[in-house]
């Protein structure tokens, strides 16, 4: 069984002594009901991560001594999800999805067809996406929490895509009409990297409406790339993650042919 995660933004060393408390030791004591003995994990959300036995339980607080510490590597291919706002929680179930699945960042968007809108509540619903990051990387055991950006419009997104692509980053937009697929695409991009090259790749998800054809133009012309993940169409809870799949398997066939 895998160690259960709990966050602190500490930096420990090896046979430390430490006390967590507050929401954290709440959950390991009075949820999990962690005993003396038991081996857990406190990750700093950061990347790092401390390997703990328990000491002793007092109250509501775990007295632990730290086993081992590890900072996780930067990926040489790090994923970004674009997200639309969508309504019925379509957008936090992606958010929740691509985090287990290991996106190492997030921006909310508000395209013209989204329905739900963070109008006059941008923190609140910033917040939500916040703590869905903390919950799903604690659930799939990750050291690293995903970071939430801030809200962007269409003409907000198309320079930022401007940005990150003329910095050697990757945005592919997942739209339904595109003429080419995520796979073939992808697997050419692959196949160009050099093995010390660390690159960002984003994808763009639209609302439950779709995307329009004029986003779809300035996407375009800031150097995103339009493409078909399947046969089918996805929800917009579903696609990001489907991406996000399809391009995680094609690095490991790259890994493997490479070897």
């Amino acid at each position: 069984m895998s160690r259960p995660v709990y966050l602190a933004d500490v930096s420990l060393d090896i046979d430390e002594i430490y006390t967590l408390s507050g929401e954290e030791a709440y959950h390991a004591v009075v949820t999990k009901r962690s005993k003396k003995g038991e081996l857990i994990d406190i990750v700093d959300g950061k990347g790092r991560r401390h390997i703990c036995e328990i000491q002793q339980v007092i109250g509501k607080e775990l007295v632990v001594q730290v086993c081992d510490v590890s900072v996780e590597k930067k990926d040489l291919i790090s994923y970004h999800l674009i997200q639309a706002l969508a309504k019925s929680g379509r957008d936090e179930q992606a958010v929740e999805t691509c985090t287990e699945y290991g996106v190492f960042s997030i921006h909310p968007w508000q395209a013209d067809r989204s329905i739900s809108s963070w109008k006059k509540k941008e923190e609140k619903g910033r917040n939500k996406w916040v703590n869905i990051c903390v919950r799903a990387s604690k659930q799939s055991r990750r050291a690293h929490i995903p970071q939430v950006h801030s809200l962007k419009n269409t003409k907000e997104l198309c320079s930022y895509v401007q940005e990150v692509v003329s910095g050697g980053a990757r945005v592919y937009v997942c739209h339904e009409e595109a003429d080419e697929y995520l796979v073939p695409s992808f697997m050419d991009f692959l196949e160009g990297m050099n093995d010390d090259m660390s690159v960002n790749v984003f994808f763009i998800v639209g609302p439950e409406g779709g995307i329009s054809s004029q986003e779809i133009e300035s996407l375009s012309a800031v150097g995103a790339v339009p493409v078909l993940l399947g046969r089918h169409i996805l929800r917009s809870s579903s696609a990001g993650a489907y991406a996000l799949a399809l391009a995680c398997a094609c690095e490991q066939v790259q890994e493997k042919v490479v070897k």
